[in-house]
């Protein structure tokens, strides 16, 4: 009658009075996590950023290795960037790295783009005529 009047399955009905019996509650208990236990406590966590944080250049093989050697815990490559994304920790490398922007690398830019425009301007404009020539000069005599 119940399963008929709530619009229920009859196996669920008859779960809803099994839990009610038990518990005196009309809810079913929440169901245990599945899956494996995650070997990442909240120390490992913790550990991941402050080795992140001091050592930003390391690579994730290198962040493996620590993670064995000081806490006796064996990963993949795959669960450890799983879990460096998740905590949102970044690694040194950037699409843009800062150092490009340092006086020192824009001299050394200068300094390499003068050395190709007076090599350039040495061999001649390459012109579809003389792309052979312009070659030879730049190789020298074969």
């Amino acid at each position: 009658d119940l399963a008929k009047r709530f619009c229920v399955s009859l196996s669920w009905t008859k779960k809803i009075l099994a839990a009610y019996s038990l518990s005196g509650k009309m809810e079913r208990p929440t169901g245990a996590k599945r899956g494996r236990k995650s070997k990442v406590t909240p120390e490992i966590d913790g550990f991941l950023q402050a080795v992140v944080a001091t050592q930003a250049d390391l690579t994730l093989a290198e962040l493996k290795e620590r993670l064995f050697q000081e806490k006796k815990l064996e990963i993949s490559i795959g669960w450890l960037w799983s879990n460096v994304k998740r905590l949102g920790l970044r690694f040194k490398k950037t699409l843009h790295a800062s150092e490009q922007d340092s006086e020192r690398v824009q001299k050394m830019r200068a300094e390499f783009r003068a050395s190709i425009n007076r090599e350039s301007g040495a061999m001649g404009a390459a012109q579809p005529g003389n792309v052979c020539r312009t070659a030879h000069r730049a190789v020298g005599a074969l």
